[in-house]
């Protein structure tokens, strides 16, 4: 009898249905009657046997709740395991059936690699340059600061009076400033061009743990008659000295000037972003204590606890004013936002966009997933029939989604590992903290979350749908290749968000193609074509007055007129579309107000020639350019005073560019020129005579040529060698390259999003024709009954045809709902266009009717082109 209990209770446990009370009371139940059965063969009787074992046995109930307890921790114990062994037992089931069904896996499969891999790019460049910190100590207390001026532009910050807000303020601290610039760098081979920032005392306790090796500068290194000393980069240390650690206290050399290494500065705490040395400003530009008017520092401020920004501005501000001598006013910038930009936006429409994509991945595969079902309907009925609960099945289907976005995302990781450095290359140059940018194992963390996750999204559809339909539903729906009301909305459910989805990309993708054109077709104000740029750099060493630079430039011109078809030759500092900046505004004799901050461009007298920049009014320099000559300006036709009278041929005017303040004859009136890029307007250009202003030491050759490019550059390049050996020649360029150039981001995301909107667009049209495909599948029965009863061909392709349109129409009508507001975050980036253009939601509706038709029409085809006979045959 105990034997036959406890066999029973196994295999009632092992059926998987305990019942714990009642198997407690059966067996106490048991053991009191065993024990009451033997006092009974004793003599005693019934009642008085049952009393004692009850006696004997002590507290039943106490008995009974231990036993319960007891069964309760074994349950909870066994519950971890049962549940692993059945999640085991069904990844091991899906993982055979995607082994056993390649073919209806790659599709989807290779569409979410696509989009996986494109996510990992996008959002590594996002990391990098948004997210990794910046290398201040406290980034997010540390701001730019910039002088106002009384025309309201912002301005950076004369030395003296960075100086006074050093030592003067008590809102920051440290209080420093920076300026760049290009130098030549001589080691062992040919001399080169190399990026230079001269700081200020303070500007090394700003940065997150800088010293590589050695030190920083110290006190005395930061005064005007200190020891010529430098810090180097982990990258100019690691490619000129092959990262020998004995490399403090050597001696680099830069225009012919030797400074003593004391330090190398990390690479994750470079800044500002690509400078390969760093002086001592005092050092590097030695008669900065003297330019009281000289704007040219940018100021950094380290906010202390409890200070805010407008608590800074207020004391800069008047610190300054005790400085200059009169009102002055300071605006302060979080350093993140200064060195971001409009970058931060611009990158994130990028990651919006692939985010898009991956989503009209999800909506193709996941109709691919969900028509090629039809066929496992039979074998979920099956599974349904012999016990299977709608939660089981459902969770099968969902695993295999996740094994399936698995593979895509490890393909998808395999795919943007090997792509990064290429597509780091089509970057444009400009976006900052690229040097930050690496696949790391967070990217790679990202990256198989999104597969994961877009993978049980995929297969959420096809889940819920065979989970949901009944068993005999099922079986009838795999007779019938699935052709059931609910099925075909899901399918068509599909192409329509799929399509909307790729309307909303591609407006943004047409916007931003029309506005490039319109930045394309912009008029610079100058002929760019055939002119050629070659970048001068006299060394101070060598050149260290005015006369060996103003001899250096006047044989340079002279022979630079012999260059292969030369038409034109001149000499200029500070061209437009350069990235140069020399600011100041004009006083006007006989005016109480200044004119509005002008870019101040040193020319030669054939400048104008060679860039045919129209004289509207009056003349050039021409003979006036040297030295000795009538003190002449030329100004353009925006260049007007505060009070908007605008500066005519026949004034008098001076800048504050340079110690000679006299005035001089305006003899000229020049047509405006895009100085900064095409995309803004012309500012207003004050041109003074190259030779007149003493020359400079770093100038642009320019030559206007009927020549190839190449051979004029080749030609340019040997005449500056001819005259100094020594010179860096590597800053030879056209001005039609320069154009590019500044046009490169833009162009860059403008690409970018095109892409992404004519894979999302492919993505939609071939959801569109496999959705069409399936329904022409699943109703071939009731077009041949059609066919069989007169409808023509002709008739079957239009219906076909027209439900292919519609779906479309749909999804068009949803994206341009969508598309209308959320193209208004483009707005910073359209130039010249709107927003609501009409005519780029035309022409997309035109593009996406046309493929549409297309797409529609292999399908239509085939519906048209069944036999009847053959259908009716087949029953």
């Amino acid at each position: 009898m105990r034997e036959h209990r406890g066999g029973a209770r196994k295999g009632h446990r092992l059926a998987g249905r305990p019942d714990t009370e009642r198997e407690v009371e059966e067996e106490l139940a048991f053991h009191l009657e065993e024990r009451a059965e033997e006092l009974r063969r004793g003599g005693v009787d019934r009642e008085e046997a049952a009393r004692r074992a009850r006696e004997e046995f002590g507290d039943v109930e106490a008995t009974r709740m231990y036993c319960g307890h007891e069964d309760r921790r074994r349950e909870r114990l066994a519950r971890p395991a049962r549940f692993l062994r059945a999640f085991a037992d069904e990844l091991t089931s899906a993982a055979r059936f995607l082994v056993r069904r390649p073919r209806a896996v790659v599709g989807p499969a290779a569409v979410l690699a696509v989009a996986v891999t494109l996510n990992v790019l996008v959002f590594t460049v996002v990391r990098g340059v948004l997210l990794t910190p910046l290398p201040f100590r406290a980034p997010d207390r540390v701001a730019v600061v910039q002088e106002v001026s009384t025309q309201g532009g912002l301005s950076r910050a004369a030395y003296p009076v960075l100086d006074a807000w050093r030592r003067q303020a008590t809102t920051a601290r440290p209080v420093a400033g920076y300026l760049g610039d290009e130098r030549t760098f001589s080691a062992g081979g040919e001399p080169r061009r190399i990026h230079v920032t001269d700081v200020t005392a303070g500007f090394f306790g700003l940065l997150d743990r800088p010293i590589l090796l050695g030190r920083a500068f110290t006190a005395d290194e930061h005064r005007k008659d200190g020891p010529r000393v430098a810090m180097i980069s982990e990258g100019l240390w690691r490619r000129a000295f092959g990262a020998d650690r004995s490399v403090v206290g050597r001696s680099v050399r830069l225009d012919d000037r030797e400074y003593t290494v004391v330090g190398v500065v990390r690479g994750g705490a470079t800044f500002p972003e690509g400078t390969d040395v760093w002086l001592p400003v005092e050092i590097g530009v030695p008669n900065i204590l003297d330019m009281a008017g000289a704007k040219i520092i940018i100021a950094l401020a380290s906010l202390r606890p409890g200070a805010s920004l407008p608590g800074l501005t207020e004391e800069f501000g008047r610190i300054s004013a005790s400085v200059v001598g009169g009102a002055a006013s300071v605006t302060a910038t979080p350093v993140k936002q200064r060195l971001l930009g409009d970058v931060r936006r611009s990158l994130l429409m990028l990651q919006g966009a692939v985010l898009l994509v991956l989503l009209t991945a999800c909506a193709n595969a996941g109709g691919m997933l969900l028509a090629r079902g039809v066929r496992r309907r039979g074998e979920l009925a099956v599974r349904t029939s012999l016990g299977a609960g709608h939660a089981r099945v459902a969770g099968s289907l969902l695993l295999e989604g996740l094994l399936l976005g698995g593979a895509a995302g490890v393909a998808g990781l395999v795919l943007a590992a090997g792509l990064l450095h290429p597509a780091l290359a089509l970057v444009p140059p400009g976006v900052p903290r690229m040097n930050a940018v690496h696949l790391e194992p967070g990217v790679a963390l990202f990256a198989l979350g999104v597969a994961a996750l877009t993978g049980v999204v995929t297969s959420l559809a096809p889940a819920l749908s065979g989970a949901r339909t009944p068993p005999a539903a099922l079986v009838r729906d795999a007779t019938t290749a699935g052709a059931t009301p609910r099925l075909r909305r899901l399918l068509e459910g599909f192409v329509v968000v799929q399509v909307a989805l790729a309307v909303l990309l591609t407006v943004g993708a047409g916007l931003l193609l029309r506005s490039f054109v319109a930045t394309v077709h912009q008029n610079p104000g100058f002929d760019p074509s055939h002119v050629t740029v070659v970048d001068v750099q006299l060394p101070q060493l060598r050149y260290p007055d005015q006369a060996a630079r103003l001899a250096f430039a006047h044989t340079l011109l002279a022979r630079a007129d012999h260059l292969p078809g030369a038409q034109a030759v001149a000499l200029g500092r500070n061209l437009p579309i350069s990235g140069t900046n020399m600011t100041s505004p004009l006083s006007v004799e006989g005016s109480p107000k200044e004119t509005r901050a002008a870019q101040i461009a040193l020319v030669s007298a054939g400048y104008f020639d060679v860039m045919r920049i129209p004289i509207v009014h009056g003349s050039g320099f021409g003979g006036a350019d040297r030295e000795g000559g009538p003190p002449e300006l030329v100004v353009d036709t925006d260049l007007r005073t505060s009070q908007g009278d605008a500066v005519r041929v026949g004034d008098r005017a001076h800048s504050y560019f340079g110690p000679d303040m006299s005035f001089r004859d305006v003899v000229g009136v020049a047509g405006g020129v895009r100085h900064a890029d095409l995309r803004t307007a012309p500012a207003p250009v004050v041109y003074e005579p190259f030779f007149q202003r003493g020359g400079a030491s770093s100038f642009s050759l320019l030559v206007r040529s009927d020549a190839p490019a190449a051979t004029v550059s080749k030609a340019a390049q040997e005449l500056v060698r001819s005259l100094d050996p020594g010179l860096p020649v590597d800053g030879v360029t056209t001005m039609d390259a320069r154009i590019s150039l500044s046009l490169a981001r833009p162009r860059f995301y403008t690409v970018a999003l095109s892409v992404f909107g004519a894979l999302a667009l492919l993505l939609a049209l071939a959801g569109c024709q496999a959705g069409l495909a399936h329904r022409v599948a699943a109703r071939r029965g009731e077009i041949g009954v059609r066919m069989a009863l007169g409808a023509s061909s002709a008739s079957v392709r239009r219906r076909v045809l027209g439900r292919g349109l519609a779906l479309t129409a749909a999804g068009a009508a949803l994206g341009l709902l969508a598309a209308y507001p959320a193209t208004r975050v483009l707005k910073s980036q359209l130039y010249g266009v709107t927003a609501g253009d009409p005519a780029t939601y035309v022409g997309i509706l035109a593009l996406l009717a046309a493929a549409a038709a297309l797409a529609s029409d292999i399908p239509a085809r085939r519906a048209s082109s069944t036999d009847p006979a053959k259908v009716l045959r087949e029953g």
